[in-house]
């Protein structure tokens, strides 16, 4: 049995999104934009922060900030056909206890993402309507439920995960209404 730390679940479960152990990307899908260096704030009712700057290595460094303390991700811009996706992998939060360290699982979480001068939209895929998607036969993917079944954790390779997400592209309402940010630095 695989072992979640409860702020995992919890940070799924309450996001909506859709874990994956596997990257949606392979070095030839990743892609460059530099409007999307820098920062960017959700409306009021959000209190977002998303801070994207250049990594050392392949893609961006993402400091993710809300109304609890800043994260870090690494996260890369992946080209599907006509559309671009975020990737987001959490960066190691140098946790002290060994023995919840051993808990921790890292995955990767996609969205659509839309981005202009002044404007950055970013839709989460809808985790109910994939699961339920799944459970009726209708998407063929590698998977596991967690949470007594109410979760679903993406299994697959990349090469199958991006032939769902082409898949789902098409479909309404695949994905969840965007959050929208506007640009301040």
């Amino acid at each position: 049995m695989k072992h979640w730390t409860i702020g995992a679940l919890a940070a799924v479960i309450l996001t909506g999104c859709v874990p994956s152990l596997h990257p949606l990307y392979t070095d030839k899908d990743l892609v460059d934009e530099p409007l999307l260096l820098g920062t960017w704030k959700g409306d009021d009712e959000q209190k977002e922060t998303w801070i994207f700057s250049r990594s050392e290595h392949s893609g961006y460094d993402l400091i993710h900030i809300n109304s609890e303390d800043p994260r870090r991700f690494r996260a890369h811009l992946v080209q599907l056909g006509k559309e671009r996706y975020l990737d987001l992998y959490p960066e190691d939060p140098a946790i002290k206890n060994e023995v919840f360290k051993g808990h921790w699982l890292p995955v990767h979480h996609f969205a659509w993402i839309q981005v202009s001068a002044d404007t950055l939209q970013i839709s989460w895929l809808d985790a109910d309507k994939l699961k339920k998607g799944v459970e009726a036969g209708r998407y063929k993917v590698a998977h596991e439920l967690f949470d007594k079944g109410d979760g679903l954790l993406l299994t697959a390779h990349t090469p199958e995960l991006q032939n769902l997400i082409r898949a789902l592209a098409g479909e309404p309402k695949a994905f969840l209404d965007s959050n929208n940010f506007r640009r301040v630095r």
